[in-house]
């Protein structure tokens, strides 16, 4: 239950701890920070563990990070019960093994010893709960899941497997671990009556996995069969409410547990679904049903990220509506954007009072997460602004930056202080830096766009962004993006990152070779000039003309753990000779300036980023199923250079 919740007739209700102590439980450390790190930036590679993946260093590790978490391993709420022998005898917490296979438990084949599970169950639990808080951290131990259900007991493992920075090289065991779980995946499938456990490591799979679409539905129809999307409507229509979670019913657990997992199955669906523009598979929910979830003894403070994310959602989605009905440019910029704006915000500060009032810390993850879902609704916001704006008036697709109204190239600009401001925050906080190696495919996979899409922006218009700066933050964004287990993300980030350093690097060397011309021959080169750029291209030369006709540049450094070739992928190879080989079409060769002597084309092997700003960004990445839209559908169009 969230502590300092009003009651509907306006007043406070006392903590659960409260309640049993007559009110006069004292809870220590007022004010204390929940979240897993100190107020000090900590070691990007936090959780990397010494050379020897032996079992010491891994309970080393571990022993390292409690001692640096104990306020976020239990929450005023969590802390209500201890977990002893009783726990561990009784019926909420342990069943009959899972039938079948009799050799299917992992440990019981010598996969993986169990000394090894147990170390790496409790770090995946610890740290993918604040971004999937779908387990009770009382009731689900490593022992209880082990005997309830295989399946979500082998992803558990396989995932931390994939996490767990010393365990990521034994790829045979990663292959064997998952091979295992899907195995025991189709088993659990078509158990009846299916057990919940069998949803959450469904849940598991699709969050951490890089193809996801097809997944969720298959959650979502299992989920639907086994009437979980009933189970909040049921909880909350119960006339006697248990006074604490001591004095709880099986039957009040039982419908706490399908809510929770029922919310998160929905939540991801939704993550998805809002970035395809696809239409969410289930009706809306009321945020005061929500809320009032919330206010139930058996609720957990995790669960407040759970609503605040659906709350922003539909906030999202009513924009998206409202936005593209709209049919006057004027309306969107003087009305609906402020309007949309004001919510965000407003959602915003009721939710990180809520968390404030609930114990978290200002630096904690959470209020951290919040933010941050601030900025991506903000960005997520402008795009569908500028997208509706372009197809109300189509020439702005096609134009110059110059040749847009001032009004809306406002709006890029604020569209791109939103970027940088989330960019900075991402380096800026160390502790949700820190919990990004356990964060599933969607967070992760945001932060890499956000980051290539300043990237993008800054070529279209190098006007609209510091490219110094922008660099700088996006090589460390690159550097975090190393924490994840998706090679994939990383890598395309880092094409982008390396070409645009190598852009930058050769504008400042042309500009360079610029100023020694111009002080041995003003008079030519000012003449040289007039004659020979086009008239779209004079103003801003200095910077446009990097974009519009690079130069022969010294090779760069060497990319950052880039691959030499990436997968055939449409227009890559005709694109990287396009961007390197751009002269205006109407200039002799006698009219053409020599090149600098010194200076040394991009290596061929050097991995070439999709530029092309009319391609949807996830084409980069390539992690999508065939046939499956854009997860960033809602951007506006760049046009692509000439």
């Amino acid at each position: 239950m969230v502590r300092g919740v009003l009651n509907a007739d306006g007043g406070m209700k006392m903590s659960l701890q409260d309640q049993r102590t007559g009110g006069l439980h004292h809870m220590p450390g007022e004010g204390q920070d929940f979240s897993i790190v100190g107020s000090g930036d900590v070691d990007f590679d936090a959780d990397s563990l010494p050379n020897s993946p032996t079992l010491s260093n891994l309970h080393g590790t571990q022993n390292e990070e409690q001692e640096r978490s104990k306020s976020q391993q239990l929450t005023p709420n969590e802390m209500m019960a201890p977990v002893s022998a009783v726990h561990s005898i009784s019926e909420i917490f342990l069943r009959t093994p899972t039938k079948g296979d009799p050799n299917g438990d992992i440990i019981a084949r010598g996969i993986v010893n169990e000394e090894l599970a147990r170390v790496i169950y409790e770090r995946f639990i610890n740290g993918s709960k604040n971004f999937l808080p779908l387990f009770d951290p009382i009731r689900d131990t490593f022992d209880s899941i082990r005997s309830r259900s295989l399946f979500c007991f082998t992803v558990i493992i396989y995932l931390a497997s994939r996490a767990v920075l010393d365990l990521r090289s034994n790829t045979h065991m990663q292959r064997v671990l998952q091979d295992e779980a899907q195995r025991l995946a189709e088993d659990s499938f078509f158990e009846r009556p299916t057990k919940l456990e069998t949803v959450q490591g469904m849940i598991l799979l699709a969050a951490y996995s890089e193809k996801t679409w097809f997944s969720i539905a298959l959650i979502l129809r299992t989920a639907l069969d086994s009437g979980l999307e009933k189970s909040l409507d049921t909880l909350l229509s119960q006339e006697n409410i248990p006074r604490s979670s001591i004095s709880a019913s099986m039957e009040e657990r039982q419908l706490v547990w399908q809510t929770r997992t029922w919310l998160i199955s929905f939540t991801l669906e939704l993550d998805v679904a809002s970035g395809t523009g696809r239409k969410s598979r289930i009706a809306e929910l009321d945020p005061a049903k929500l809320r009032k979830f919330l206010d139930y003894p058996l609720s957990l403070a995790a669960d407040m990220r759970t609503v605040s994310i659906f709350e922003l959602h539909q906030l999202r989605g009513h924009a998206r509506v409202i936005i593209e009905n709209t049919s006057s440019i004027s309306d969107i910029i003087s009305r609906e954007l402020p309007a949309i704006m004001a919510m965000l915000q407003e959602w915003w500060t009721s939710w990180d009072q809520t968390h404030d009032q609930n114990g978290f810390h200002a630096n904690a993850f959470q209020r951290s997460s919040l933010k941050l879902m601030l900025h991506y609704a903000r960005i997520f916001v402008f795009c569908i602004s500028l997208a509706r704006i372009q197809k109300l008036q189509p020439t702005y697709a096609n134009s110059n930056p110059e040749t847009i109204d001032e009004d809306v190239m406002d709006l890029w600009r604020s569209l791109v202080t939103t970027i940088m401001d989330q960019l900075a925050f991402l380096i800026n906080e160390s502790s949700y830096r820190y919990q990004l190696t356990w964060a599933p495919t969607y967070p992760a996979l945001t932060v890499a766009f956000v980051t290539t899409f300043a990237l993008r922006i800054a070529r279209w218009c190098p006007s609209l962004i510091d490219q110094s700066l922008l660099l700088e933050r996006a090589e460390k964004i690159c550097d975090f993006l190393k924490q994840p287990p998706y090679p994939d993300i990383h890598r395309t980030v880092s094409i982008f990152v390396n070409y645009a350093r190598a852009l930058i690097a050769s504008q400042r060397q042309e500009n360079n070779d610029n100023s020694e011309v111009h002080v041995s021959n003003i008079n030519d080169t000012s003449e040289q000039g007039e004659e020979r750029s086009p008239p779209s291209y004079r103003r801003g030369a200095a910077t446009e003309n990097l974009v519009m006709n690079p130069p022969s540049i010294p090779p760069p450094p060497p990319p950052i753990g880039v691959s030499s070739s990436l997968d055939d992928r449409s227009g890559q190879s005709s694109m990287q000779n396009k961007e390197f080989n751009m002269m205006p079409a109407d200039l002799s060769s006698a009219a053409r300036p020599p090149p600098a002597p010194s200076a040394a084309r991009l290596p061929d092997t050097m991995d070439a980023p999709n530029w092309t700003m009319s391609n949807s960004i996830a084409d980069s990445f390539g992690l999508f199923e065939d046939g499956q839209n854009d997860i960033f559908d809602f951007l506006p169009t760049m046009p692509t250079i000439p």
